[in-house]
């Protein structure tokens, strides 16, 4: 970000200094007291569980040179800028940093993929760019700023990804960093406990395409995408789709499987120009995030050659269909960060690529926020698991004991099946029930915490060969 003063600070986001000197310099953003370090300006956000003015004199004392804060009673002698609202002097400052830094934005969003599509997006870019990407879940009103906070003077895009709980949080995010190109990875019943409906949801998505810079913004889209037609009424600018399809702007052909070591397949563009290529992460799901990333690439300038060697260097991402080698010749798929009914079904076609004659273990939570539709689909993914002769399954949760159930009634043998109360009990059993040689799939909803699951069974059976 850029050096910037407590006064020069204070006055982008309309706030009034207390107790600090204006000429006093920031040298970089924290949200956590624990980040404290000299230079550092905290921001105090109040959240559901936590109350970040209750850390003011704590991130002081570590360090950081000031505090934002909404508080107008502070302790005598703090630091401290107040503002009315920090989530908007938080954007005022994002802003601020994409203005003295212009870049092209490459803004992502969708139900599932879209962190597997902007790191194979950045990938691509970076084989020609100084690109910038989203780092972890950095996605939302308070994360992409932090993310803007990163510009430097050597950065030429910014592959910036959008989360959203509601509508209205795209369109707000898409104020602060207007995006060049957008993408829509897919539209889902994701979110359908809070928004109800998958138009409901299509109209939060379209939010980034409405966002996007007048008459030049290019909005990418899957060419099969149910909700295609109503996502592009409101663009902004110019569409441009990509898929299986010859029809689409951009095509893939002869998808051939590497097992876990990704996916080969042919890139088609517009102007004739084919070329090969291979991604480094297994399931054909990844090919279309692939495609995706190809044709921002190409819309960018970069050659097909240049595309192809930038999925090459596409790196997993920790807890998103990860494979782990662990002892004993165990293989783990690390899926643990969420679910939802099309990234378990996707998760499931992976494990049918690659368990071969492995011993198929599955380790699953619930998938939450799916309204009416919890208990169907819960349902659904059980008699999947009891028809394709899952050897065990481990379940954790409400709705996951309906999948269990469900995989019960159609077959699956009673002492197969474990009913979990808790993460600790759900390792204990594993590490009880599960021979080598077993291929395990751990998923389920964020808030269920399976990547707890995950650590422990590294720790207890160790690293194994690749």
């Amino acid at each position: 970000m850029p050096v910037m003063t407590v006064g020069e600070i204070a006055q982008i986001v309309h706030g009034t200094i207390r107790g600090t000197h204006q000429d006093k310099i920031i040298t970089s953003i924290i949200t956590d007291s624990r980040q404290s370090r000299d230079g550092a300006l905290f921001i105090a956000l109040k959240g559901e569980r936590v109350d970040g003015n209750q850390f003011i004199v704590q991130a002081i004392l570590a360090g950081a040179a000031a505090a934002l804060t909404e508080e107008t009673e502070l302790q005598e002698g703090l630091s401290a800028i107040v503002v009315e609202d920090c989530i908007e002097a938080m954007a005022r400052l994002g802003r601020y940093c994409l203005e003295k830094f212009p870049v092209k934005v490459v803004a992502i969003t969708g139900s599932v993929g879209k962190t597997s599509s902007k790191d194979m997006i950045a990938a691509v870019l970076a084989e020609k760019y100084s690109v910038l990407k989203t780092q972890g879940n950095l996605n939302t009103e308070t994360g992409l700023p932090i993310t803007l906070y990163q510009l430097k003077l050597e950065h030429q895009i910014a592959v910036l990804e959008m989360g959203m709980q509601g509508l209205g949080e795209i369109a707000h995010l898409t104020t602060i960093a207007p995006p060049d190109f957008a993408a829509i990875t897919n539209v889902l019943g994701v979110h359908l406990e809070r928004l109800g409906s998958i138009k409901a949801i299509a109209t939060a998505k379209r939010e980034i395409f409405q966002g996007l810079k007048a008459k030049t913004g290019v909005g990418l889209l899957r060419w099969d995408e149910p909700c295609k037609d109503f996502l592009l009424e409101k663009l902004a600018g110019n569409s441009y789709t990509y898929g299986f399809s010859e029809e689409a702007d951009l095509s893939l052909s002869d998808v051939i499987s590497l097992g876990l070591y990704g996916s080969s397949f042919t890139l088609h563009f517009q102007n004739q120009e084919e070329v090969r290529a291979t991604i480094p992460l297994p399931g054909r799901h990844m090919v279309e995030n692939a495609a995706l990333a190809a044709a921002i690439g190409y819309l960018n300038g970069l050659t097909p050659e240049e595309i192809a060697l930038g999925l090459s260097h596409v790196q997993p991402v920790d807890q998103r269909s990860s494979i782990q080698h662990l002892g004993g010749d165990r293989l783990l798929i690390d899926d643990s960060y969420n679910a939802s009914p099309k990234s378990m079904q996707v998760s499931l076609d992976l494990m049918s690529e690659v368990r071969s004659d492995r011993c198929s273990v599955a380790v699953l939570a619930d998938m939450r926020e799916l309204g009416e539709q919890e208990i169907e689909e819960h349902e659904i993914v059980g008699r999947r698991l009891a028809a394709e002769g899952y050897d065990y399954i481990f379940l954790k949760g409400a709705l996951a004991a309906a999948l269990g159930r469900a995989a019960l009634a159609n077959g699956m043998p009673e002492d197969r099946v474990f009913f979990c109360a808790d993460n600790q009990a759900m390792v204990e059993a594993v590490l009880k029930t599960i021979p080598e040689h077993a291929i395990l799939l751990v998923k389920g909803s964020r808030s269920l915490a399976l990547e707890e699951v995950v650590e422990q069974l590294q720790q207890s059976w160790g690293e194994g060969n690749a």
